[in-house]
């Protein structure tokens, strides 16, 4: 900090790099071993409803759940389980990530990981509960999961990224 005048910090690439990438891979990881959860909310809830047995086939590109025909509200209650049973797992997280996070920064980063899943699965969940713009579904989703958790978060995790707050900042980081 010296007596020249103002300070500023440099983000520096390989700081940005080495906090975004790893929450890029837990986001995704998540949210790919979340799928056997989620088309099995879809069949425990499909077969109770309709007490007729449904089925899961899973692909490269995550799974999908098979139900001969019930009434139309035992089709939504069924389409719509996957979603919500996953808003609902990784909303628990999010909590207990939240409460940790009060008490230490470096929760910050998992606590909006479990936000965007939260807030993903959870739109998502009603679009295919509805079974329109099924294909949009998910994209919407990410758009809302961004958006809440930019809202919450945005600044605490540029500040966390970036180390504005000079707490671990290297001395050639000051200018």
């Amino acid at each position: 900090m010296g007596s020249r005048g103002s300070t500023t910090m440099k983000p520096s690439g390989a700081r940005f790099l080495a906090k975004v990438i790893p929450m890029m891979v837990m986001l995704v990881v998540l949210a790919i071993l979340a799928v056997p959860f989620h088309e099995a909310a879809h069949q425990l809830v499909g077969n109770t409803l309709s007490g007729t047995q449904g089925y899961v086939i899973f692909t490269w590109a995550g799974g999908m759940y098979y139900q001969y025909p019930g009434t139309p509200l035992q089709d939504f209650l069924t389409r719509i389980a996957g979603g919500l049973f996953q808003a609902l797992l990784f909303g628990i997280l999010w909590a207990l990530s939240a409460w940790q996070a009060r008490y230490s920064k470096w929760e910050l980063d998992t606590c909006a990981i479990f936000g965007m899943l939260t807030v993903g699965y959870f739109v998502y969940a009603w679009f295919d509960g509805l079974g329109v713009w099924i294909d949009y579904g998910a994209l919407i989703g990410i758009v809302a999961a961004i958006t809440v958790c930019g809202v919450l978060y945005g600044r605490k995790l540029l500040s966390w990224i970036f180390e504005l707050n000079g707490l671990t900042a290297n001395k050639s980081d000051i200018t």
